[in-house]
């Protein structure tokens, strides 16, 4: 799945991550499945990064968000 993620990124980005040991995509749903919306979707996904970054850093990892990638390819690729 690694080169899935990968061929997401724009070409500047792929310079740097093709060291990464993983890539992952973080998405949030603006609605439920019968159609309500979900109003906090953006913040409970920015919430889940901020962990995800927080917990990388306690174990000496290296985190890095970012946007440069294609995310129409993303909802393609990955439904």
């Amino acid at each position: 799945a690694w080169q899935t993620f990968f061929n997401l990124l724009v070409d500047a980005n792929k310079v740097w991550a093709k060291n990464a040991a993983i890539l992952i995509v973080i998405l949030s749903a603006k609605k439920t499945a019968k159609g309500h919306v979900i109003r906090t979707h953006s913040f409970d996904t920015g919430s889940a990064w901020q962990n995800l970054a927080l917990q990388a850093t306690s174990m000496g990892l290296v985190a890095h968000g970012m946007e440069g990638f294609d995310y129409e390819k993303a909802k393609e690729d990955l439904s």
